[in-house]
């Protein structure tokens, strides 16, 4: 069986995009592999120095749409708290292939890893950042200015003034809508969802103060697998810390991300320390319940998938 790794020179385009020295000739390394995107590492001189950097490939329209939103994504956490995600350079299309695209991020040089130790205290600090003002609303809203993707999945992020109505109009309807098809195969999912947007979205949100709802940026994918620490190979960055990875951002209540973390096997620790620096909504003791509300989104999605 034939291991060798077999390098794919870099286009021009993620040689500009990147902003290396364009006579230099740069190869990129794989990574993973896999039905819709490819991942590969590549150093390249910069300077004085070397720079390391991560370059995921893709074709067709979803490539563009998920490069786009990741990219968005990873900028707006770093406008929100530096370093808590790599940091984005650019995506684009290939100068030798208009059918395919790429993003440009920091590359993560992974330590060994334990459970989280810090990433509850820096997940507070990123929901905590204040959401800006809404054009439109005049005031702070919910959604994102691009689509962003779970895995395969896209997320209609069209801001809404209300977030309960942002959470059913853009996250519970939708995936149903995936998951029924064009024959609505599972009639009883859709009269089970209907009376749950019905009668628990308003009984539960109805019950909260309008300030807890404000909007938080959300990293809007939290999977366990989606946290590290390590070391960017950056230009300025050379500090290790716990990141989050392949974010799908919105701006959203800030429990939404818990009930993804529980779905994806966040420890209770995690939630300890999250809420040492971000104290349960009020009235707490209907915390349990929102967050298993939250918890109906992202097990329809891995139902969905």
């Amino acid at each position: 069986m034939d291991n060798t790794i077999t390098p794919r020179l870099a286009d021009p385009a993620i040689i500009a995009t990147a902003g290396l020295e364009p006579d230099q000739t740069v190869y990129m390394y794989p990574l993973k592999q896999s039905g819709y995107q490819d991942s590969f590492e590549l150093f390249a001189s910069f300077g004085e120095g070397r720079v390391g950097l991560l370059v995921k490939t893709g074709f067709g329209r979803y490539a563009k749409a998920k490069f786009r939103g990741d990219h968005a994504s990873l900028i707006a956490i770093n406008n929100a708290l530096r370093g808590f995600a790599p940091h984005s350079f650019g995506h684009g299309r290939m100068a030798g292939d208009e059918d395919e695209f790429f993003i440009i991020t920091e590359l993560l040089n992974v330590v060994l890893d334990g459970p989280p130790a810090t990433l509850g205290r820096r997940l507070s600090r990123m929901h905590s950042r204040p959401a800006p003002i809404h054009p439109v609303f005049e005031k702070p809203a919910y959604g994102f200015s691009v689509t962003t993707f779970c895995g395969e999945i896209p997320q209609d992020n069209t801001w809404k003034a209300s977030w309960p109505q942002f959470y059913v109009e853009n996250r519970l309807r939708p995936i149903c809508r995936r998951i029924q098809g064009p024959r609505k195969r599972d009639s009883e999912l859709e009269q089970q969802l209907e009376r749950v947007i019905n009668d628990v979205v308003p009984e539960l949100f109805g019950r909260m103060h309008p300030k807890s709802l404000a909007p938080s940026l959300l990293h809007g994918n939290l999977l366990y697998s989606r946290r590290s620490r390590g070391q960017f190979f950056s230009f300025d960055n050379d500090a290790e810390e716990e990141v989050v990875l392949r974010p799908a951002c919105f701006y959203g209540h800030r429990e939404y991300e818990l009930g993804a973390a529980r779905v994806y096997g966040f420890p209770p620790a995690f939630f300890e320390e999250y809420h040492n620096h971000s104290p349960r909504n009020d009235p707490k003791e209907d915390w349990h319940w929102r967050v298993l509300l939250y918890e109906l989104y992202h097990r329809l999605v891995v139902y969905a998938r």
